[in-house]
């Protein structure tokens, strides 16, 4: 079974992720929200592929 998962740090970004959820849906495609921890909702996405792009890659 394939499942998205999505990363959520406010309401705003919940309303938009259930919208996306709910065209997911009618493709057999469930979503998963998993919430910010507090302390790193205001980190945008941007800064986070940026850091990823640095971090070392195994194998």
């Amino acid at each position: 079974m394939v499942s998205i998962v999505r990363g959520v740090r406010n309401t705003t970004d919940l309303q938009t992720e259930c919208r996306l959820a709910a065209m997911n849906q009618s493709l057999v495609v469930p979503t998963v929200f998993l919430p910010a921890q507090p302390e790193l909702a205001a980190m945008s996405s941007t800064a986070v592929r940026t850091l990823g792009k640095s971090l070392p890659r195994p194998g």
